[in-house]
């Protein structure tokens, strides 16, 4: 009984070792991901409100590239937060093996 309450003593918080180094990874990013989606709200409001002076300036091209860059910057932080959160369940499963295997050997 002694060595299966020290798997689970020390198993335990080897199971929430990589739950919360990447929860604050995917924190970071995600809160990267709602600044960024505010810029490109930003932008388009901007866009759509001031519509008559672009036109007169004739700014569309400028402005489309700012759109462009500002929704990339959006991707960009969007599919890094999704990847780090679908790390999260192999990284446990790994604990998982590697805990399972060292009950096995003992």
């Amino acid at each position: 009984m002694l060595p299966t309450l020290v798997i689970i003593g020390v198993g335990f918080p080897l199971f929430m070792v990589p739950v919360v180094m990447l929860s604050k990874a995917i924190r970071k990013w995600s809160r990267r991901t709602l600044e960024r989606s505010s810029v490109v709200g930003s932008r388009i409001h901007e866009i759509l409100t001031c519509i008559k002076a672009v036109k007169a300036y004739n700014c569309e091209e400028f402005e489309n590239e700012k759109y462009l860059d500002a929704n990339k910057n959006l991707l960009k932080s969007t599919l890094c937060a999704v990847r780090l959160g679908l790390f999260v369940g192999p990284s446990v499963e790994t604990v998982g093996i590697f805990l399972i295997c060292a009950f096995v050997v003992w």
